[in-house]
């Protein structure tokens, strides 16, 4: 009887320790699969949030390349209204400069040149009045004359490369020159000096800055001015090029979204 017993005994164990391990290759099973629809399912959003700001991107970019669209449109009445020889134009300009001012805050100064780009007359936005304070207007025109030399040679309106104006306190704003030629010979041009942040602030849609930082960077990705309340967090991020008339600037989107977290 001794014998049968202990017989008995492994041949019970046998099918318990093969039902342990299928338990446990089921639930080894289970768990590779949990692991990998998470994945997944990480990978699916992470690839959503990215395609979400690279849409905003593009929407974006369109937005500021219409902003300095309309700029250049209001500045060329402006310059059609400029006539050379006329007794009022000094008068006239004046009046029609403080206007576009008014109308557009991303202008933050216009001056009227002559053919040797000696200053003739200017009309600066009030929240400016210091702009050309800190650093004299002289020793910054390099890039204005230089985009009149395009504008003149193309007798179109030309952009300037961007450059930064310093404030008094330590403050300052990322600038770029609107060069528009005035017709005939030597007749002399309109300069407009243009924000980079309020064009940004102006061109975007209000969703799009409350998402996402926008900002205009350099090659090397170094920030020239920024817009939005929104602070990126630098996990999704798209860029696009701003194309202008004499040069371009590279606009960035960077999502405040982070990385999916796991449920």
């Amino acid at each position: 009887m001794t014998s049968d017993t202990s017989a008995a005994a492994p041949s019970r164990a046998a099918p318990r320790w093969r039902r342990a391990v299928l338990w446990g290759a089921l639930i080894l099973l289970l768990g590779v699969a949990q692991a990998l629809l998470v994945f997944l399912v990480l990978q699916f959003e992470d690839q959503r949030a990215q395609e979400r700001t690279d849409a905003a991107a593009g929407a974006a970019a369109d937005e500021a390349r219409q902003a300095f669209a309309r700029n250049v449109q209001a500045l060329q009445l402006l310059v059609w209204a400029d006539r050379p020889g006329d007794a009022t134009t000094a008068g006239n300009w004046h009046a029609d400069a403080a206007e576009v001012l008014r109308q557009r805050r991303e202008v933050l100064r216009l001056e009227r040149r002559d053919g040797a780009f000696h200053l003739l007359d200017l009309a600066q936005a009030p929240p400016f009045a210091a702009l050309f304070v800190a650093l004299p207007r002289e020793s910054q025109l390099s890039e204005a004359e230089a985009a009149c030399t395009r504008a003149r040679r193309a007798a179109s309106p030309m952009f300037s490369r961007s450059y930064f104006v310093p404030l008094s306190g330590g403050q300052g704003v990322e600038v770029v020159d609107l060069c528009l030629p005035l017709s005939g010979r030597d007749a002399g041009q309109v300069v407009a000096t243009l924000s980079l942040r309020a064009v940004l602030e102006t061109a975007l849609a209000a969703d799009t800055t409350r998402s996402h930082e926008a900002s205009f960077i350099e090659g090397d990705g170094a920030r020239l001015a920024r817009a939005g309340s929104a602070r990126g967090a630098g996990v999704y991020r798209a860029d696009r090029v701003v194309d202008l008339a004499g040069g371009a600037l590279q606009l960035r989107l960077d999502s405040a979204e982070g990385r999916p977290h796991v449920i």
